[in-house]
């Protein structure tokens, strides 16, 4: 009988996705905390993905010239003290055309050494609101 390593996680063993309403202005929102399992000085060793989906953004959410930016980061705590950003703009929408932008996805693998607690930031610029419009992060396998 297979079994599984202890940090091995699927999308049946925990919450695994998150979903925050982009920011009422100028400014940066984050999600909650996705709980990857792996322990200290314990390589994470899953085969899932982390990914990320950006809304599409109508110009009055996202109007010319102005962006939304998706970062990924990261702690070894849950308080989301010590953070380190493990992608930069992975994705990154700006508003052009008077059309706003289109929805966006980005998939990440984490290395090895990931840290176990991950999280979704997305920063605004302008005086907009973008707040009826949500992203996501989830871990997929």
């Amino acid at each position: 009988m297979a079994t599984r390593h202890p940090s091995a996680r699927t999308r049946k063993d925990a919450k695994l996705d998150e979903t925050i309403a982009l920011p009422a202005a100028a400014g940066t929102v984050a999600s909650a905390v996705l709980d990857l399992g792996n322990r200290p000085k314990e390589l994470f060793t899953s085969e899932l993905d982390v990914l990320v989906e950006a809304p599409a953004l109508t110009t009055a959410q996202l109007p010319d010239t102005k962006t939304a930016i998706y970062d990924i980061l990261g702690s070894a705590s849950d308080d989301k003290s010590s953070p380190v950003t493990l992608v930069t703009a992975a994705i990154t929408q700006t508003g052009a055309g008077g059309a706003g932008d289109v929805a966006a996805e980005y998939r990440y693998r984490p290395p090895g050494d990931v840290p176990r607690y991950i999280w979704l930031a997305v920063t605004t610029d302008g005086a907009v609101d973008a707040s009826a419009a949500a992203a996501e992060i989830s871990v997929v396998q």
